[in-house]
């Protein structure tokens, strides 16, 4: 079953409104993130779009390469679902900096005075 650029990223902002309901997208930080988390989510989204097209002409380019492993249609669908992964581990390793950075400004160190 092959997904359009369109149906990916439904089911992707799907998937992230039911994970952030339950908490699970982002920790609590002292400030309100929203602006910082959309950019997140967008960008997250972004490479893993980017990832997904890369990957997904790889068969066609060179088509002996999957011989024995994978028709078309299944790299396409593994293509799909790394795309996924790999945009939540980029929005999980983003936020996990942003948590750090912000833990270390809250506690003063980024103070001109240290």
């Amino acid at each position: 079953m092959k997904i359009t650029k369109k149906q990916l990223k439904r089911i992707i902002a799907e998937e992230h409104r039911r994970l952030r309901k339950k908490n699970l997208v982002l920790t609590e930080t002292i400030a309100d993130m929203d602006n910082v988390e959309a950019e997140v989510y967008g960008s997250s989204v972004d490479i893993a779009q980017t990832f997904i097209e890369e990957m997904g002409v790889l068969f066609t380019e060179d088509p002996q390469m999957f011989q024995g492993r994978s028709t078309e249609a299944e790299w396409q669908q593994q293509v799909e679902w790394a795309g996924a992964e790999l945009e939540q581990e980029v929005a999980d390793a983003i936020n996990a900096a942003i948590e750090r950075v912000e833990t270390r400004l809250h506690d003063g160190q980024f103070s001109v005075r240290a």
